[in-house]
């Protein structure tokens, strides 16, 4: 049995991949000589297989379940874990069962002081919030439950909270996942990997933390990651990777730093991540750079087109520059890197008919995206969670009315006539030029479709060829398929958590 058990996992997206945050988190207190469990996509299971898998890994010795949010929220004020609140409740309940005197914690990037009354359905099966980088505070409950030691918690709300203010942890660039047997990897699992923690812009849309670093800061030394990806090649002969980096290519440092390590391995590897389009237009020498280093697909957050509504917002190339620079990228990686890109619809400033001019761009043969992603403005009028609809001066450019704290409009448009928008043209995008997302193909990798092949159904799909077959392809068409090798996969990891000798 385990001193710690951790939940959590990605449930919805096609393929499977093991998410990062709880691993490393598992790595740290191994690192101290505690034992961990990791049960992914617990949200996906139903309670008596959960059950049953529980019952192996907790003991009266076990301190601690955590409860890892992040990836789980559905958009909009959807359910907090993805699944009905009273499942999760009955969850908790169940781990109470197995031990009355376990302390169940929540952790990851949903929990934070200031959004404390979502956590009000579960307040009183929760005995710690964990806020922030969770390395230190999580070693330091541990300490504190075991043998005793002083501990650092605010009272919010009802609910004790431990913060990274109070626990820093600051040996990230040292800081690697090292993976157990009981973490259940197959052989040529394609893994997710941090490279470097935070970003250093402050888009006005991010509500995240660790923004506005300083370039290299929190960046893995390169003996560090050369380590981490030799060990997991050699034990698990993994070689394709989801980049879980906030800005793959946020400066000349970094793309030079990682380009160096990536193409001196022994191997070559492959990966996905997310990037900055406006620097390539700045720098047009990283696209080769990045493709050199192994890139197979990049989302991209372009957000707008419109200029001035992309100044509001810390993406102000305008439509004229994206353009180049989708096209530099084109030029460099053909049709071997997957382009994914991500708009914003209803941004302050931008007039409707800006935005219908953006779609008309997307469905013509001239746009090399591959796959888009079209998101309603999301801001509260609690304004904890967004910036962007304020100009420079700090004046508000959105009101706010109705049922939900989202529910804003401006001169041009409302979040309901947003959604709208979003509604109509993802159905004419979807009927012409489907795409498989970037962050999904490493997914893909671990249900048996290899990035080339996911990037040539990418390509296909972007110049109107819907009559795509995968490699052993048994269903009637692609959707279907991806559908069913994905649940085979997550059901043999799941098989495999329940029969492997705890």
């Amino acid at each position: 049995m385990y001193d710690a058990v951790f939940i959590g996992g990605y449930p919805r997206s096609m393929g499977y991949q093991k998410s990062v945050g709880m691993y490393r988190i598992a790595s740290e207190l191994r690192k101290q000589n505690y034992t961990v469990q990791c049960i992914d996509l617990f949200s996906m299971m139903n309670e008596n297989t959960l059950f049953t898998i529980l019952s192996k890994v907790i003991s009266p010795d076990t301190k601690i379940v955590g409860v890892t949010t992040t990836l789980l929220r559905e958009f909009f004020g959807g359910n907090y874990f993805g699944i009905p609140d009273a499942k999760f409740i009955t969850i908790a309940e169940q781990i109470r069962t197995l031990n009355p005197n376990i302390k169940i914690v929540f952790g990851g990037s949903q929990v934070k002081e200031k959004d404390v009354d979502e956590l009000e359905p579960f307040k009183s099966h929760i005995d710690f919030c964990i806020s922030g980088q969770g390395e230190t505070a999580i070693v330091a409950l541990m300490d504190h439950i075991i043998h005793g030691t002083d501990l650092k918690a605010k009272i919010v709300n009802g609910i004790p909270f431990i913060s990274d203010k109070d626990y820093p942890f600051k040996q990230f660039n040292q800081s690697s996942i090292q993976y157990q047997p009981n973490d259940i990897i197959k052989k040529g699992e394609s893994l997710c990997i941090e490279v470097a923690r935070g970003c250093i812009f402050r888009c006005a849309y991010c509500c995240y933390d660790l923004g506005g670093k300083s370039v290299g800061d929190m960046t893995k030394n390169a003996d560090i990651l050369r380590e981490e990806l030799i060990r997991n090649y050699e034990l698990y002969g993994t070689t394709n990777y989801f980049i879980a980096d906030d800005n793959i290519n946020d400066s000349m440092w970094k793309v030079e730093h990682l380009h160096k390590i990536l193409t001196s391995l022994p191997f070559k590897i492959r990966f996905t991540s997310f990037g900055r389009l406006d620097l390539i237009w700045k720098h047009p020498e990283m696209a080769d750079m990045l493709k050199e280093m192994g890139m197979a697909g990049v989302v991209f957050g372009i957000e707008t087109m419109h200029k001035e509504a992309g100044g509001l917002v810390g993406k102000g190339l305008g439509g004229k520059r994206v353009k180049e620079a989708l096209e530099t990228c084109r030029n460099s990686w053909k049709d071997n890197v997957n382009i994914t890109a991500n708009f914003i619809c209803g941004l302050p400033k931008e007039p409707v008919e800006s935005i219908n001019n953006t779609f008309d761009w997307i469905l013509s043969d001239d746009c090399p995206i591959d796959c888009v992603g079209i998101f309603p403005l999301f801001i509260s009028r609690k304004r904890n969670s967004s910036r962007m609809d304020q100009d420079k001066s700090g004046k508000f450019l959105c009101e706010f009315s109705g049922e939900h704290d989202y529910e804003w409009k401006h001169e041009h448009l409302s979040f309901s006539g947003a959604v709208t928008l979003k509604k109509n043209f993802e159905s004419k995008l979807y009927a012409k030029r489907p795409g498989l997302n970037a962050f999904v193909l490493p997914r893909l990798t671990n249900i048996g479709i290899p990035f080339e092949e996911s990037i040539k159904i990418s390509k296909s799909l972007r110049y109107g060829n819907k009559n795509i077959k995968l490699q052993g392809q048994q269903e009637s068409n692609l959707n279907a398929e991806i559908r069913k090798r994905t649940q085979q996969r997550k059901n043999e990891y799941i098989n495999d958590l329940i029969n492997f000798s705890h």
